[in-house]
């Protein structure tokens, strides 16, 4: 199944010419964001490694999270 994937911060900007879209390659795989982070650093490093991140983390802690509230009761 072929998805296709925009932000709505970065739609208005393509349309308007601001920002250029990814070579084909990149998005044949899924990899506009990587080509956003290269293009950008300063503007997506914070929000691509911070709060992606931080996601992460608490994404994988949750397991361990409920089985520990599991063993107390």
């Amino acid at each position: 199944m072929k998805t296709e994937h925009c932000s709505l911060k970065t739609s208005p900007a393509f349309h308007a010419g601001e920002v250029d879209q990814a070579p084909p390659i990149f998005q044949k795989f899924g990899m506009e964001w990587l080509y956003r982070l290269a293009a950008e650093p300063r503007k997506l490093f914070k929000r691509y490694f911070t709060y992606n991140g931080l996601f992460v983390w608490y994404f994988m802690l949750k397991p361990f999270k409920s089985t520990i509230n599991e063993s107390r009761d």
